[in-house]
């Protein structure tokens, strides 16, 4: 313990086969799987489960680890810090919350060429009430903007075929054509330099959330639109 968290550990151990020590240095990630012959026979995967689970450990503020020997078995181990409270905090939903309720089934648009970080993005939203839908370019984005009308967009910068700033930019146009309301367009970038935040917002975009980011920085974004929103019914 330290301060006013805690620190609790949770221990995976499977007694099965094991991983190689030149597995165990890519085992986290992408698309990646273990060589070893006598260790794949008979199944298949996508390569994603332990990267997600990962970044999930560490958009929570923990850290996901694994010790393991080949036909030994392995230990997965958790690692999470959380606030200690003296007494349970009572929630109370106040008059604002409540005439937001229904905002919860209205879709968010998650568009992001890497397919875990919208994974998880998308998970983190799920969890606060919100319907959500991935694409993975700006040009699937611009399409998918037009039939669902989201009321929130997370757009990713860098991304093939069409980049998030130019998708923006587009997306402006067709409102505006359209005399459609703007949706708010929030953009993901790995990038803190203040001149990217300036081109993101000189495209059309409302705002910039750096990654990596907590799951409490992104509840506070989507509901401080959501509250924009309501106002605007």
């Amino acid at each position: 313990m330290k301060g006013d968290l805690g620190l609790v550990q949770f221990d995976v151990i499977d007694n099965g086969r094991g991983i190689s020590e030149k597995n165990m240095i890519k085992i986290f990630d992408a698309f990646e799987q273990s060589d070893d012959q006598e260790v794949n026979v008979g199944e298949s995967g996508s390569g994603l489960g332990l990267p997600i689970s990962r970044n999930l450990a560490e958009l929570h503020g923990g850290k996901l680890s694994v010790v393991s020997s080949l036909n030994k078995g392995s230990t997965f181990t958790l690692e999470v810090k959380f606030e200690i409270v003296k007494k349970p905090k009572k929630i109370k939903l106040d008059k604002k919350q409540n005439s937001e309720a229904h905002l919860l089934k209205l879709p968010v648009l998650i568009v992001d060429d890497n397919h875990i970080n919208s994974f998880v993005v998308s998970e983190l939203i799920k969890q606060m009430g919100y319907n959500t839908v991935t694409e993975n370019d700006g040009a699937q984005a611009l399409e998918v903007s037009k039939k669902m009308k989201p009321f929130l967009i997370f757009m990713d910068i860098q991304m093939p075929i069409l980049d998030g700033y130019k998708a923006t930019q587009m997306i402006r146009e067709y409102e505006l054509k359209m005399g459609l309301n703007r949706v708010p367009i929030i953009a993901l970038t790995a990038d803190a330099e203040p001149s990217t935040k300036e081109k993101a917002l000189d495209s059309g975009m409302d705002d910039v959330i750096v990654k990596p980011f907590s799951p409490t920085q992104l509840e506070i974004i989507v509901g401080d639109y959501a509250s924009r929103f309501r106002k605007t019914q």
